[in-house]
């Protein structure tokens, strides 16, 4: 819990909001950087449960019990998570939700490099190359690689993972020359 807290309440996104930035979390799937209490706007990762019309947000272990609890079987009615519909006591893959929670955290962070003219702070926590192992080298599907070593199959996570980054990365600092001041770009691994 302490941990979340000083990720919740850090130093540098304080920092830049007192200097008039604004700040936009990119949520991942992982509950303690999927929102921020602090951010100006916080773009979470599809998890979303519509439910007999009414759409609600699941935490990871809501998910976990909606996707293999008994209530699929019961239901009369589509079960959508994320994008995807379930119907009965089928379930969504763990690994097919990491891809659709990646891809749309690149093309958000890929998006957020269009300028607004007010400074901003843009953070967020991509789970690549974190396994499972959902992406080739080319960010196609890795779903059928199961003989594949586990080296292997990182190295080829890593290798779209750092694919994307660039072409992000050359995103960004296109747009920084439109602009009166370069960006900061922090990149952890």
């Amino acid at each position: 819990h302490l941990l979340q807290e000083m990720i919740s309440h850090n130093g540098a996104a304080a920092f830049a909001k007192q200097q008039g930035y604004t700040y936009t979390q990119i949520g991942s799937w992982w509950d303690p950087t999927r929102n921020n209490p602090n951010a100006d706007s916080n773009l979470k990762t599809p998890r979303e449960v519509t439910l007999l019309g009414n759409r609600l947000g699941v935490s990871d272990f809501e998910a976990v019990i909606l996707r293999k609890g008994i209530l699929q079987t019961f239901m009369g009615q589509d079960f959508k998570l994320g994008s995807f519909v379930v119907y009965g006591t089928t379930t969504i893959p763990s690994d097919k939700l990491h891809a659709q929670s990646a891809l749309y955290q690149l093309d958000q962070l890929k998006a957020s490099a269009a300028t607004t003219g007010k400074p901003k702070f843009v953070f967020a926590h991509i789970l690549l190359p974190h396994p499972p192992y959902v992406f080739d080298a080319n960010g196609g599907s890795a779903y059928t690689e199961k003989d594949r070593s586990e080296k292997s199959l990182y190295l080829q996570q890593m290798q779209f993972t750092n694919a994307r980054m660039k072409q992000i990365l050359s995103a960004l600092t296109t747009s920084a020359g439109q602009q009166t001041s370069q960006p900061v770009i922090m990149l952890q691994a």
